[in-house]
Protein backbone atom coordinates (compact mmCIF):
# COMPACT_ATOMS: atom_id res chain seq x y z
CA UNK A 1 0.00 0.00 0.00
CA UNK A 2 1.31 3.45 -0.61
CA UNK A 3 2.44 5.44 1.88
CA UNK A 4 0.63 8.26 0.35
CA UNK A 5 -2.34 10.17 2.09
CA UNK A 6 -4.98 12.19 0.47
CA UNK A 7 -7.41 14.60 1.88
CA UNK A 8 -10.76 15.39 1.35
CA UNK A 9 -9.97 18.75 -0.50
CA UNK A 10 -8.05 16.31 -3.02
CA UNK A 11 -10.30 13.67 -3.32
CA UNK A 12 -13.46 16.45 -4.30
CA UNK A 13 -11.00 18.65 -5.89
CA UNK A 14 -11.60 16.23 -8.99
CA UNK A 15 -14.30 17.71 -9.37
CA UNK A 16 -13.00 21.05 -9.14
CA UNK A 17 -14.49 23.99 -11.19
CA UNK A 18 -10.99 25.08 -11.83
CA UNK A 19 -9.93 22.78 -14.71
CA UNK A 20 -6.62 22.70 -13.93
CA UNK A 21 -6.60 21.77 -10.31
CA UNK A 22 -9.37 19.07 -11.61
CA UNK A 23 -6.97 17.43 -13.70
CA UNK A 24 -3.73 17.54 -11.53
CA UNK A 25 -6.41 15.97 -8.65
CA UNK A 26 -8.23 13.30 -11.11
CA UNK A 27 -4.22 12.75 -12.81
CA UNK A 28 -3.06 11.71 -9.00
CA UNK A 29 -5.80 9.03 -8.30
CA UNK A 30 -4.68 7.69 -11.80
CA UNK A 31 -1.02 7.63 -11.37
CA UNK A 32 -1.83 5.91 -7.76
CA UNK A 33 -4.71 3.48 -8.95
CA UNK A 34 -2.93 0.61 -8.50
CA UNK A 35 -0.77 1.07 -5.47
CA UNK A 36 -3.29 3.01 -3.89
CA UNK A 37 -3.56 5.72 -1.72
CA UNK A 38 -4.91 6.20 1.64
CA UNK A 39 -7.16 8.70 3.57
CA UNK A 40 -8.78 9.23 6.91
CA UNK A 41 -12.28 8.14 7.73
CA UNK A 42 -12.85 12.04 8.68
CA UNK A 43 -11.75 13.29 5.20
CA UNK A 44 -14.11 10.42 3.60
CA UNK A 45 -16.49 11.73 5.82
CA UNK A 46 -16.29 15.60 4.90
CA UNK A 47 -16.60 14.31 1.14
CA UNK A 48 -19.81 12.61 2.02
CA UNK A 49 -21.28 16.06 4.33
CA UNK A 50 -20.26 17.81 0.67
CA UNK A 51 -22.82 15.47 -1.26
CA UNK A 52 -25.12 15.40 1.14
CA UNK A 53 -26.44 18.55 0.39
CA UNK A 54 -26.62 18.38 -3.22
CA UNK A 55 -29.71 17.13 -5.39
CA UNK A 56 -30.67 13.66 -5.19
CA UNK A 57 -30.12 13.75 -9.19
CA UNK A 58 -26.12 15.11 -8.93
CA UNK A 59 -25.70 12.57 -5.78
CA UNK A 60 -27.08 10.00 -8.14
CA UNK A 61 -24.88 10.93 -11.11
CA UNK A 62 -21.52 11.22 -8.30
CA UNK A 63 -21.82 7.89 -6.21
CA UNK A 64 -21.82 5.49 -8.94
CA UNK A 65 -18.16 7.13 -9.43
CA UNK A 66 -17.34 7.21 -5.81
CA UNK A 67 -18.46 3.79 -5.14
CA UNK A 68 -16.44 1.77 -7.83
CA UNK A 69 -13.68 3.61 -7.16
CA UNK A 70 -13.30 3.13 -3.43
CA UNK A 71 -13.98 -0.21 -4.30
CA UNK A 72 -11.56 -1.03 -7.53
CA UNK A 73 -8.93 1.29 -5.97
CA UNK A 74 -6.82 0.08 -3.24
CA UNK A 75 -8.14 3.55 -0.85
CA UNK A 76 -6.88 2.44 2.48
CA UNK A 77 -9.33 4.55 4.71
CA UNK A 78 -7.49 4.80 8.35
CA UNK A 79 -8.59 6.32 11.64
CA UNK A 80 -6.60 8.98 13.61
CA UNK A 81 -4.59 6.98 15.30
CA UNK A 82 -3.43 7.05 19.31
CA UNK A 83 0.11 8.76 18.02
CA UNK A 84 -1.24 10.75 16.10
CA UNK A 85 -2.63 12.52 19.13
CA UNK A 86 0.34 12.02 20.86
CA UNK A 87 2.39 14.12 17.96
CA UNK A 88 -0.25 17.06 18.25
CA UNK A 89 2.26 18.97 20.31
CA UNK A 90 4.58 19.37 16.92
CA UNK A 91 1.88 20.59 14.75
CA UNK A 92 1.15 24.47 14.56
CA UNK A 93 -1.94 25.73 16.76
CA UNK A 94 -3.56 27.81 14.15
CA UNK A 95 -4.41 24.82 11.61
CA UNK A 96 -7.82 23.59 12.38
CA UNK A 97 -8.47 20.67 14.71
CA UNK A 98 -8.36 18.39 11.29
CA UNK A 99 -6.00 19.40 9.86
CA UNK A 100 -3.62 19.36 13.04
CA UNK A 101 -4.60 15.60 13.17
CA UNK A 102 -3.94 14.95 9.95
CA UNK A 103 -0.70 16.24 10.13
CA UNK A 104 0.08 14.72 13.32
CA UNK A 105 -0.83 11.33 11.46
CA UNK A 106 1.78 11.87 9.13
CA UNK A 107 4.04 11.43 12.05
CA UNK A 108 4.81 7.96 12.90
CA UNK A 109 4.73 6.82 9.27
CA UNK A 110 6.77 7.59 6.47
CA UNK A 111 4.32 9.47 4.63
CA UNK A 112 3.15 12.13 2.94
CA UNK A 113 -0.28 14.30 2.07
CA UNK A 114 -1.28 15.42 -0.68
CA UNK A 115 -3.59 18.77 -0.10
CA UNK A 116 -4.48 22.32 -1.45
CA UNK A 117 -4.63 23.72 1.68
CA UNK A 118 -1.56 26.21 1.81
CA UNK A 119 -1.69 26.23 5.23
CA UNK A 120 -0.95 22.79 5.52
CA UNK A 121 1.77 22.99 3.09
CA UNK A 122 3.36 25.62 4.90
CA UNK A 123 3.32 24.00 8.19
CA UNK A 124 4.59 20.56 7.29
CA UNK A 125 7.09 19.18 4.40
CA UNK A 126 5.11 15.98 4.60
CA UNK A 127 2.20 17.79 3.45
CA UNK A 128 2.84 18.38 -0.72
CA UNK A 129 0.97 19.85 -3.60
CA UNK A 130 -0.90 18.02 -6.36
CA UNK A 131 1.19 20.54 -9.20
CA UNK A 132 3.12 17.40 -10.10
CA UNK A 133 0.45 15.96 -11.50
CA UNK A 134 -0.72 18.77 -13.62
CA UNK A 135 -0.62 18.16 -17.43
CA UNK A 136 -2.57 16.65 -19.82
CA UNK A 137 -5.66 14.33 -18.38
CA UNK A 138 -5.07 11.12 -17.89
CA UNK A 139 -7.80 7.83 -18.14
CA UNK A 140 -8.83 5.90 -15.33
CA UNK A 141 -9.54 2.17 -16.08
CA UNK A 142 -12.21 1.19 -18.73
CA UNK A 143 -15.91 1.67 -17.24
CA UNK A 144 -14.79 3.55 -13.80
CA UNK A 145 -13.78 6.96 -16.55
CA UNK A 146 -17.76 6.61 -18.21
CA UNK A 147 -18.34 6.84 -14.63
CA UNK A 148 -15.98 9.52 -13.73
CA UNK A 149 -17.12 11.51 -16.70
CA UNK A 150 -20.93 11.26 -15.79
CA UNK A 151 -20.34 12.22 -12.29
CA UNK A 152 -18.88 15.33 -13.81
CA UNK A 153 -22.88 17.09 -13.29
CA UNK A 154 -21.28 17.63 -9.35
CA UNK A 155 -18.68 20.47 -8.76
CA UNK A 156 -17.20 21.57 -5.73
CA UNK A 157 -18.01 24.99 -4.85
CA UNK A 158 -14.48 26.26 -4.23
Amino acid sequence: MSSQFVDADVFLGMHSPDEDTRIACKNLFVHHFEDGLRMLLEDVGICDDVLWNESREVQDAYYPFMDVLHSTMPIQRMTFSESAFAALEDVPRELTWHERLSLATLEGEDAKLYTLSTEMRNASPRAISVDTFRGDERSFPEGLEGLYQTSLVFRTKK
